[in-house]
């Protein structure tokens, strides 16, 4: 089953299993989601498009390539994740058309509501720890923008990154602040 994480922040995604999916296991998919914490989630034999293109963000038609875990946009922690043979990656986090989306201004906000959304004009932090992605996967970890379009920078944390066996890189990065 694919988790789909959509509107919402502050919450706690604990112990689920994603297995022999297209696209994505686990989502983060309009880009308000901030401050999730994924903790002991495994995703594997997770197949796609092994692409992920600008196009695609700026159509609405993304976490298509084959990845683990997709993000819209940095500001959510990943701790003792397991990835195995994600076709692109373990881990996808796509900043490039996130800037404008409304982020929840507290825990409980909806940011539909007027006054429950702010634009802090980059993407909060994300923390990655205890990862481990191996397996027929081309990159362990993909960013692309995860700040956001600004020159503003968040943090990205990462600790405990073990990646192994993939057919490409550890860690590719574009425009990381």
């Amino acid at each position: 089953t694919r988790m789909s994480i959509h509107g919402t922040s502050y919450g706690l995604i604990q112990d689920n299993v994603t297995y022999k999916l297209q696209g994505s296991g686990f989502t983060t998919e309009d880009g308000s989601e901030i401050e999730n914490d994924f903790y002991r989630n495994f995703s594997g034999r997770i197949r796609g498009t092994n692409i992920e293109a600008t196009m695609d963000m700026e159509s609405g038609n993304f976490g298509h390539a084959g990845t683990g875990f997709w993000m819209r946009r940095a500001g959510n922690t990943l701790r003792e994740n397991v990835v195995v043979n994600a076709s692109f990656a373990g881990i996808a986090i796509n900043g490039t058309s996130s800037d404008d989306l409304p982020k929840p201004a507290f825990r409980g906000a909806l940011v539909s509501e007027p006054g429950e959304s702010i634009s802090l004009g980059y993407n909060p932090p994300t923390s990655i720890k205890n990862l481990e992605i191996y397996g027929r996967t081309r990159n362990g970890v993909w960013l692309a923008w995860p700040t956001g379009l600004t020159d503003l920078s968040s943090n990205l944390v990462f600790r405990g990154l073990r990646v192994w066996h993939t057919d490409g890189s550890g860690v590719e990065g574009y425009r990381l602040c």
